[in-house]
């Protein structure tokens, strides 16, 4: 675990885990937490992370709003959350993503996987449309002048 907070943290997102560490700590002991990580020559180069969602999670809370807006709150129902993926900007553009994304989604007992991606990355954004995941609400913003972000959804199985 403490790999996964390093390299989100430092190689892949840019940003530092003393806020998203206590989150990803209580996610990982979640019955259904479910992680996979791409590793080559001895190294990591990518990782999703993901658990089911609940409604006591600030990002259900988040969501919830705009997808009920839209007459989309019923994908909040049996969800599994992908909290994170990265992969190394080096390593992108191969289908590690994609690969880390179905693995992750495999063999669950989920109805749907939902997803957060910044309204800004369309690069993102089509990966997952590729995959079969759809836009559910409009852009979502968590405070004034906060990137928006964009709620995307998959019914289970792939």
């Amino acid at each position: 675990m403490a790999e996964i907070q390093r390299l989100a943290a430092t190689e892949f997102t840019g940003t530092t885990t003393s806020a998203y560490a206590p989150i990803i700590l209580e996610r990982s002991q979640r019955k259904e937490f479910r992680a996979y990580g791409a590793i080559l020559d001895d190294n990591m180069i990518g990782f999703a992370y993901g658990a089911p969602c609940r409604v006591e999670d600030r990002w259900y809370q988040l969501v919830e709003p705009p997808l009920e807006a839209k007459g989309n709150e019923h994908w909040l129902e049996q969800a599994f959350t992908l909290s994170e993926l990265h992969v190394h900007p080096a390593h992108q553009g191969r289908g590690i993503g994609s690969t880390l994304i179905k693995e992750i989604c495999r063999n669950t007992n989920f109805h749907h996987c939902l997803l957060g991606v910044a309204e800004a990355n369309t690069r993102a954004r089509c990966v997952y449309e590729s995959l079969g995941y759809s836009l559910l609400c409009d852009p979502i913003r968590t405070r004034v002048g906060s990137t928006p972000f964009m709620v995307m959804g998959i019914r289970l199985p792939m």
